[in-house]
């Protein structure tokens, strides 16, 4: 369990700084996420060091790329479905995906976000469904070891919670809530897949259509 607890309250205590709202669309956002990941993917790489586990699941194999993309604009369509019934026009709800939106910034025509994006996606896979899960699963059942896994993922976003919520809607549940259906998808398919890549694939295409697009749903 001390690999997922020293996930959680790493990952957990990063959110909480960059999520401030004094990191709003800046660099500092990327790089308060940033470094504690890659201080985890570091320390996920040298745990396993030699691990066939981790080789395997690492090896691009033939489909691995269209399973992802696939995978992850079916989420992202569920994703849209599920904020468009959360967030309406007009609901004080809709400040939730606002704070959201402007935390991160438009990543659209920035380089350097997407190329931060699309590396802190890669890094969070080999932490929580490389590492972490692994870890879980020499332990417990396949099904049990996604649900903590995911649960735990959850929890780490927590603290966005009261740093992106609203005084009129309250606390932001978005990031955990995504979070949760993210890791138990991501989770199922890395047990299913036995391999890392297509899920990669699929967080950085669901992370992309979620935070691209998203002014159309403000």
């Amino acid at each position: 369990m001390i690999p997922t607890l020293l996930a959680t309250l790493v990952v957990g205590a990063a959110i909480g700084i960059a999520t401030q709202p004094t990191m709003a669309d800046e660099w500092t956002f990327w790089a308060a996420l940033g470094a504690p990941y890659a201080a985890l993917g570091v320390w996920s790489i040298v745990a396993l060091r030699g691990s066939e586990a981790l080789a395997g699941r690492l090896r691009l194999r033939g489909g691995d790329l269209a399973i992802g993309i696939l995978m992850g604009l079916v989420m992202a369509t569920v994703g849209f479905v599920v904020l468009r019934w959360l967030t309406p026009f007009g609901s004080p709800r809709a400040e939730w995906l606002a704070r959201v939106y402007l935390q991160v910034g438009d990543v659209r025509g920035r380089t350097g976000f997407l190329v931060s994006l699309a590396a802190l996606a890669g890094i969070e896979e080999v932490v929580w469904r490389g590492y972490v899960l692994q870890a879980l699963r020499s332990r417990l059942s396949p099904p049990l070891a996604v649900l903590i896994s995911s649960t735990a993922y959850a929890v780490a976003h927590l603290p966005s919670m009261f740093t992106l919520g609203s005084t009129v809607a309250g606390p932001n549940p978005l990031l955990p809530m995504a979070a949760l259906f993210c890791g138990l998808c991501w989770g199922a398919a890395a047990v299913f897949l036995e391999r890392l890549w297509p899920v990669i694939v699929a967080h950085i295409v669901f992370s992309y259509f979620m935070a691209g697009p998203m002014p159309m749903l403000l």
